[in-house]
């Protein structure tokens, strides 16, 4: 069974010791670069959020609702998803679409964050195509404009509205 749940520090030890292949570490940081020694480096904004599998932490990703989702969209009431990886031990498992997918990831952010919250936000390489049709299936759409990385690459801004709400 995949879970979602708030990063904990029982979940560190599993995060900072897998690390992503140079063709996947060229897109997203690895869990481990979130950390200084055993202290996540997240701004108020943000929170970390462990994959798990079976009760086993096997992947990490990053919710911000901070400014730097108006890079991606106008709307106030959006979320910024972003660093999202899956340990390559358990890749090719159907992980990260199962989490990608609005039952999942959707629940989370209006009843653990932000229950105002009505759009999700991302960018994503568009050299990376596993990551960007794993998107595209899971009901992401283009925004219709590029944003710069913050590892200094252009991006496909994508969004996805929260099921239930209305966008503008």
């Amino acid at each position: 069974m995949i879970s979602i749940e708030k990063y904990r520090f029982s979940h560190f030890e599993a995060l900072v010791h897998y690390q992503l292949p140079p063709e996947q570490a060229l897109y997203a940081p690895d869990p481990s670069q979130w950390f200084n020694g055993h202290t996540l480096l997240l701004e108020s904004s943000m929170t970390a959020v462990s994959i798990l599998k079976n009760q086993q932490v096997v992947g990490f990703f990053i919710l911000d609702r901070g400014v730097d989702k108006l890079e991606f969209t106008h709307n106030p009431q959006s979320i910024l998803l972003r660093s999202f990886s899956v340990n390559p031990h358990y890749q090719g498992q159907g992980i990260a679409k199962t989490v990608m997918q609005p039952g999942l990831l959707e629940p989370f952010i209006s009843q653990q964050l932000s229950p105002s919250c009505n759009e999700i936000v991302l960018a994503v390489n568009p050299a990376n195509q596993h990551a960007y049709q794993l998107y595209l299936k899971c009901g992401f759409c283009e925004v219709g404009k590029m944003v710069m990385s913050r590892r200094g690459t252009l991006c496909s801004a994508l969004r996805r509205p929260i099921t239930g709400s209305q966008l503008d």
